[in-house]
């Protein structure tokens, strides 16, 4: 109670209630897809939702980056060349699987992000990225009444667009129809494309492959962003497939050769 300034009779009111509205989070996405373990302890933390509020939480209890493996199969005649080395022009191509869930994580708390849930659908030994694994670490939310988004980054990498678009239905479905408390984040299918692609506009593609249900339940972003999350350090010749990586070595051991001959005939 503040001093009185002037004499009087003064009323001093106390609120014998509690305030009715707790402060709570309003923005607390939950992410699904593939991480590097999942476990607490001794306990699995397999397909189920756990909170966490910091990246050093994802590695205790997630794990890590993936490690991208890449090959250098020949550049076909139409191609235009990754690496041109001596005669021997090659492409750079993955050959693991696109595990991105790590990054986009990095990104988030990167950005400021908070509590969010992690669900994870299967580990870095995984053979394919699964859209069946997807629907369902989406219906291990329903019992969940914290997250207000819902997020499947990884589902745009699934080889078969239909299956992505799928797993996005599913997402809008979980949103608008069961839970009715939250919205679906999702990404564009090859929205690193322009829309005046040959291929086709991938906009176009997106609005008629995910249905028009429950579309006020989702928010969509294009084009794809481009950001360095991956340092220099993070990659060395250890990502790249041996075979390819001793051939190109051996094209390039020729051309130092054949440039130290030519030197040594021009000086003699």
């Amino acid at each position: 109670m503040g001093s009185m300034k002037t004499p009087g009779v003064y009323i001093v009111e106390k609120n014998a209630f509690p305030n009715s509205a707790v402060e709570v989070a309003t923005a607390v996405p939950a992410f699904i897809g593939y991480t590097e373990r999942a476990v607490n302890g001794n306990v699995s933390l397999l397909n189920k939702p756990f909170r966490i509020t910091s990246m050093a939480e994802y590695h205790a209890y997630f794990g890590g980056a993936p490690i991208p493996l890449f090959a250098l199969p020949d550049a076909a005649e139409d191609e235009e060349p990754t690496l041109v080395c001596g005669e021997k022009k090659v492409m750079v191509k993955q050959t693991s699987l696109p595990f991105t869930l790590y990054y986009q994580m990095l990104m988030f708390f990167g950005n400021g992000g908070g509590p969010c849930y992690i669900v994870s659908v299967g580990d870095y030994k995984a053979e394919e990225l699964s859209a069946d694994a997807f629907k369902a670490g989406i219906e291990t939310l329903l019992k969940e009444q914290e997250p207000t988004m819902v997020l499947c980054p990884e589902a745009v990498n699934i080889k078969d667009k239909e299956l992505c678009y799928s797993v996005q239905t599913v997402m809008l479905s979980h949103c608008g129809y069961k839970m009715r408390n939250r919205i679906a984040i999702l990404d564009v299918f090859d929205g690193y494309k322009d829309r005046r692609d040959p291929a086709g506009d991938v906009i176009t593609e997106f609005r008629g492959k995910i249905d028009s249900s429950f579309l006020d339940f989702g928010a969509a972003y294009y084009p794809w962003v481009n950001i360095s999350i991956v340092q220099d350090r993070d990659l060395s010749f250890l990502n790249f497939d041996a075979e390819s990586l001793k051939a190109l070595l051996d094209e390039e051991l020729k051309k130092a050769t054949r440039r130290k001959t030519a030197a040594y005939q021009r000086a003699n």
